[in-house]
């Protein structure tokens, strides 16, 4: 599994100057910070860690994805109600109503327990949880997911039968809600997390054979990075251009709904081109179709006719490689051409559709290319997550 940064005070604010500026509020989160160490002092989570680790990895988390000082604190303070018997009316005086009013939504999430998956109710209490929260602020939303992602980080430390408990209502619940607000990086990292403790034999198996020919995937990736990224500066278009690969649970996932074995996984890495408008995004998809042979039936454009969650970009695979014939075709000599059809052949002479020559060449590997409008909600890593603006929450999961 991949190792984390284990963060502190100091990397939160470090990490939160890197986009606030503002004295005052970089004030409150120190202030949040030293407040926070001082009402968990003597507490210790299950690692024997002190449990202040768990406030600051959260606050960490929260300042990757660029929020507000005021959502910082909160996830700092975020288990004070809970945990110390500090009263929501003394974090008001301290603070202000604002923050109060986050760290009281998180504890009541909290307080929700999610029933069995055989309740017939499950999903509805499930969604019923989120939708509360969604409809009063997004930001408890988002602190609610970086505590579950810390969480799932650490519940090495917890027993076996919490691990599957905890994994189960992650991929159930907490992973399609970060899916439904486009933050894929934490979607991604809570899937496979959850895909570890529930099914380890299969997360391991399916690591093995992403690892077996991962260099030479990722240096095809990188020359199709140079080679685009050339040619958009070519014809003068402002880009950003980044890879990734298919993160484990998701080559799981599809494996077993579409009844596939790994080789038939086409979209094991990807390239995502951002660029400034929409028409950028056709005007790259043109180019991109003239370079690289894209497979039939495989483009999307949800820029036209976006998700659910409003994410738009063009989406198609292509090959790695044009693919060229690289086969002998038979032409006929003279000689064969003047003969009547049925007439005899001479030896050694090549038949139509007979003994014909061919290269020994690999197939080439396919991609999976996106491109989105800079202006428009996309799946987006971790430190550039932005909320889609003009978009009514409570429409975008009740769609």
């Amino acid at each position: 599994m991949a190792e984390y940064k284990n963060a502190g005070a100091d990397d939160v604010l470090s990490e939160a100057k890197t986009y606030i500026h503002n004295p005052e509020s970089l004030d409150l989160i120190s202030r949040a910070a030293n407040y926070a160490a001082e009402a968990h002092a003597g507490q210790f989570r299950r690692s024997g860690e002190p449990y202040t680790s768990h406030l600051y990895n959260v606050a960490y988390i929260l300042a990757t994805l660029r929020v507000g000082p005021k959502t910082i604190a909160a996830g700092l303070l975020h288990d004070t109600i809970e945990d110390t018997g500090i009263s929501r009316e003394e974090l008001a005086k301290l603070f202000d109503e604002e923050i109060a009013d986050l760290v009281e939504s998180v504890t009541k999430i909290g307080a929700l327990k999610f029933k069995g998956k055989d309740d017939p109710e499950y999903q509805a209490a499930n969604h019923r949880k989120i939708f509360i929260a969604m409809a009063r602020d997004v930001r408890v939303i988002l602190i609610k997911l970086a505590d579950r992602l810390h969480n799932m980080r650490t519940l090495e430390y917890q027993p076996e039968a919490s691990q599957k408990r905890i994994a189960a209502e992650t991929l159930d619940v907490y992973a399609p809600i970060a899916h439904r607000l486009g933050i894929s990086a934490i979607k991604n990292e809570l899937e496979d997390l959850s895909f570890y403790y529930l099914n380890r034999k299969e997360y391991y198996r399916i690591a093995h054979l992403v690892e077996n020919k991962k260099q030479e995937r990722d240096e095809s990736v990188q020359k199709m990075i140079s080679e685009i990224s050339e040619m958009l500066r070519e014809h003068d278009i402002e880009f950003r251009i980044f890879g990734r690969s298919k993160h484990l649970y998701s080559i799981y996932h599809k494996m077993v709904a579409r009844n596939k074995r790994f080789e038939e996984i086409l979209d094991l890495l990807a390239i995502r081109i951002v660029t400034k408008t929409e028409l950028n995004c056709y005007e790259v998809l043109g180019y991109i179709h003239a370079k690289y042979k894209p497979i039939p039936g495989r483009l999307k454009d949800y820029i036209a006719m976006p998700k659910t969650n409003m994410y738009q970009s063009w989406r198609m695979k292509a090959r790695s490689l044009k693919c060229r014939s690289a086969r002998k075709r038979w032409m006929p000599s003279r000689s064969e051409a003047s003969q009547p059809i049925g007439g005899t052949r001479k030896a050694g002479t090549m038949m139509p559709g007979r003994n014909r020559r061919r290269s020994k060449t690999s197939s080439p590997g396919s991609v999976i290319l996106r491109c989105s409008p800079a202006t428009v909600k996309m799946k987006a890593p971790v430190n550039t997550w932005r909320p889609c603006s003009g978009t009514s929450l409570r429409q975008m999961f009740m769609s």
